[in-house]
């Protein structure tokens, strides 16, 4: 199996698989954004640990560089009905910036 054209999408969901976020329903958050990914125009991509495990799970969208927390299948909806009105800094569980 080859790897997705990732250039051919707009953009990148990368969703954390790590061990905690998987404990925490990581494999339903990817599958909600594999079924949804479409609306948005973006690739979803399973990602290692993206080392912040308390708030799992984490998804990441690109270019927005939307980091969302405690990502559950109904934030997935939530989060594409958002993101295809260009509202990400709206998204349910959007972690702050670290500056």
């Amino acid at each position: 199996m080859s790897a997705p054209d990732v250039s051919r999408f707009r953009r990148r969901v990368l969703v954390c698989q790590g061990e905690i976020c998987r404990a925490r329903g990581a494999g339903a958050v990817l599958a909600a954004w594999l079924r949804r990914a479409a609306a948005v125009d973006a690739v979803v991509l399973r990602s290692g640990c993206l080392a912040l495990c308390r708030l799992g799970p984490v998804v990441v969208v690109y270019p927005e560089g939307a980091w969302l927390g405690g990502q559950t299948p109904r934030r997935v909806a939530e989060t594409v009905r958002l993101g295809r009105a260009g509202h990400w800094d709206m998204c349910p569980g959007l972690i702050p910036a670290i500056e």
